[in-house]
């Protein structure tokens, strides 16, 4: 039996401007994955017996980066990258 977790990063899906959000300042310099892209990696992962897909270089080295950091550390600088989202 295989389990596979995807951790796709941004993706391009249109969910943001049909919700009226706007772009997150971390993710602003993140070119998102199309959810194509994405689907092909994990089915590719999964194939494979990988257990953990993590598409793109910049979501793996923030993936790792964050990995020994203790939560309290980490969450508030999340929360600032990730900006407030506004709806219209």
């Amino acid at each position: 039996m295989t389990l596979t977790t995807l951790s796709p990063g941004p993706v391009e899906t249109g969910f943001q401007r049909r919700a009226g959000m706007k772009q997150a300042r971390a993710l602003s310099p993140v070119i998102p994955k199309t959810a194509m892209a994405v689907a092909e990696a994990g089915w590719t992962g999964f194939k494979e017996g990988e257990r953990l897909v993590i598409p793109g270089t910049m979501n793996k080295l923030a993936a790792y980066a964050l990995r020994g950091a203790p939560r309290r550390v980490i969450l508030p600088v999340i929360r600032r990258a990730m900006g407030t989202a506004k709806a219209r």
